[in-house]
């Protein structure tokens, strides 16, 4: 249910509070196996819906001040059955922040109705998370005017699901509350929009910190996300940190953290996730064939086990090893046959059948592949935002960023190149820390990487793709198997990018990132004001004030500054806990807190810039403070 949380709740024999969506979904990917026809407007193929859609009016939820299940406001007539021709829908994703209640001070939907707000009436417009926007050159974007297009509603559990009270763990569902977690995919469909409520704020028994990183770790969560990438053409998903900062989630995040690998309380419910996402493939590979995106079809084919692996390291399902020559010969014209190409030197799209080949990470048509004539060394031509995939990669680089590693195996045991270097200088080493394929890093020193081979934008080591997209795997796989250990603006661009969790930011400090180094974009230490005011002038005219602000404040700044400018709190709280310097200044002359006053810091921010850190220190684990007692 949109959410990491349940439109229910109820408690194991043990005790343990189970995960919301734990307690149905089991149907779904059942129900949604019988449709197989082509969506309209953004989807990309129908799913059953066996609950209707329950919506809230956007009007309507701005005047709420509190959480009310779904039988009462449907009994008030607050939530309506909703149709297409009412107008457009915000799918909300969320985490509870109670076991027995999503929000039971309204403190997250104040967030959203806020945020909401500001967006509207200041006619916003939302961009890609900075890394993605900055580096990797990603322009989409969401403006007001999308949203202000046709009248608003919103999808929120806890309103549009029927709802139970607590029972045991032997007790069924209700049939409607199970048919409308069942339908949830097709809710996805339905809804134009898609928000994830993610802000920092504690969880009310348990204490733990809630925030987008423990968002992103949840299965059911992860779910939704890949439901939306699936089921929707349109897949951009706002990310809803504060009033003040929402961007578009990273495109490749469903393949970096699939939905299998997520934290479920009921192990059970990974096999039902991924019979659900099954279906979901299904359905998107019918859909691109139908509408001959050959392309896509090969891509989401050939990575489709990224999106079914239930767990971190699970062997791949392979062809079996032919043991003839005509078996082999079979194998690579069944897979060429599959893809719809005609030879193994066939190149479309800028990639070859043997591209195609290292990304599924078959070992046997691997090999089969090669043997036919096939170049160890074969190179992609073509970007893919999505997947985060630059021209100039090889086959290499995408058996390591994408963890296939018999197939890695294989192409180091051929003499591939081991330090080659793709469109943006990233070598075979960085995609993997990048993939967070701690085994891929492993294999890949012993075999002779180097670990001190530099990417271009930013002449990063492989420690630098791993910070920023928060592959916490990759940087103990880097500090336990490389003699080099370099952390040069590492702190930096895990804040600006998907690293910003307390776990990352205190092992990059435990490890010996500097806590306090500046930004240094080669630009004059002191430039004068007229300058600065040209600078920012040709930024805002490039990018929008929004995206201008934090690019002028970024230069610089230490990583408290550039974790308060694109809103990542919970990184801040960690960095203030750590004792960084409050004091000092960008290359703009502007302090953390003058910058925390212009962005709407919340209040436990505040309070640690001014030297109070009790609620900056609580919000950091044991494990995480015991690391930064040590460093600090």
């Amino acid at each position: 249910m949109g959410t990491c949380s349940s439109t229910t709740y109820r408690r194991s024999v043990s005790g343990t509070a189970l995960d919301p969506l734990q307690l149905a979904w089991q149907g779904a990917f059942a129900a949604s196996a019988s449709s197989n026809s082509l969506g309209d407007l953004h989807r990309t193929t129908t799913f059953a819906m066996t609950y209707p859609m329950y919506v809230v009016a956007l009007e309507v939820f701005m005047k709420m001040t509190e959480v009310r299940p779904h039988e009462e406001l449907l009994e008030k007539g607050v939530v309506i059955q909703y149709n297409q021709s009412m107008g457009d829908v915000i799918f909300v994703s969320h985490q509870w922040t109670s076991y027995t209640h999503p929000d039971p001070h309204f403190h997250q939907l104040r967030v959203l109705q806020q945020a909401l707000t500001n967006l509207l009436t200041k006619m916003t417009t939302v961009h890609p998370q900075f890394m993605n926007f900055v580096p990797v050159g990603s322009r989409q974007r969401l403006t007001a005017e999308e949203l202000l297009e046709r009248k608003l509603f919103l999808w929120y559990d806890f309103f549009a699901c029927p709802q139970l009270e607590a029972r045991s763990d032997s007790q069924d569902i209700k049939p409607s509350l199970q048919n409308a977690v069942d339908s949830i995919p097709s809710y996805v469909q339905m809804s134009r929009f898609f928000f994830v409520l993610a802000p920092v704020m504690e969880h009310a028994e348990n204490g733990k910190m809630l925030s987008k990183h423990s968002w992103r770790s949840r299965g059911w969560c992860r779910t939704e996300r890949v439901a939306r990438e699936l089921t929707c053409t349109d897949s951009r998903m706002v990310v809803v940190e504060s009033a003040e900062h929402q961007y578009l989630m990273v495109p490749f995040d469903s393949w970096l953290r699939p939905a299998g690998e997520g934290q479920f309380t009921v192990a059970s419910d990974r096999e039902r996730v991924v019979e659900l996402l099954r279906s979901m493939v299904q359905r998107k590979l019918d859909s691109l064939l139908r509408r001959k995106d050959i392309h896509g079809y090969r891509l989401l084919l050939n990575m489709q086990h990224v999106h079914l692996q239930m767990r971190i390291g699970e062997c791949r399902k392979c062809s079996p090893s032919p043991s003839s020559d005509k078996e082999a010969e079979d194998l690579v014209a069944s897979f060429l046959e599959e893809n719809r190409f005609k030879t193994v030197t066939d190149r479309e799209h800028g990639w070859t059948p043997a591209c195609f080949a290292a990304l599924r990470g078959d070992l046997p048509l691997l090999k089969a592949i090669l043997q036919q004539g096939a170049n160890v060394n074969e190179r992609m031509k073509s970007k893919e935002l999505q997947f985060h995939a630059e021209p100039g990669m090889s086959l290499l680089h995408l058996a390591a960023q994408f963890g296939n590693n018999e197939a890695l195996q294989l192409l180091i045991q051929e003499k591939a190149e081991l330090n080659s270097q793709d469109q943006l200088g990233m070598s075979p080493l960085h995609r993997a820390t990048l993939g967070d394929n701690a085994v891929g890093v492993q294999l890949l020193l012993q075999a002779g990487s180097d670990p001190a081979c530099r990417e271009k934008i930013a002449k990063f080591t492989a420690m630098g793709p791993a910070a920023a997209w928060g592959s916490l795997r990759g940087i103990h796989a880097i500090m336990e198997h490389s003699p080099l250990r370099e952390f040069r603006w590492c702190l930096h661009v895990a804040v600006l990018g998907e690293g910003s969790s307390v776990e990352m930011v205190t092992t990059l400090i435990a490890a010996g990132a500097a806590l306090d180094e500046t930004l240094d974009l080669n630009l004059p230490t002191c430039p004068s004001p007229k300058r600065w005011k040209l600078f920012q002038a040709v930024l805002k005219q490039a990018y929008g004030p929004s995206m201008s602000f934090m690019i002028a404040n970024a230069v610089g700044a230490t990583p408290l500054t550039c974790s308060l400018l694109v809103g990542s709190f919970e990184a801040t709280a960690a960095l203030l806990a750590a004792q960084a310097d409050v004091d000092q200044r960008n290359a703009c002359g502007a302090s953390p807190i003058e910058i925390a006053r212009a962005v709407g810091a919340p209040d436990f921010v505040m309070k640690g810039l001014r030297g109070d850190l009790e609620d900056c220190i609580q919000m950091v684990s044991a494990s995480d403070a015991q690391q930064l007692f040590l460093c600090v």
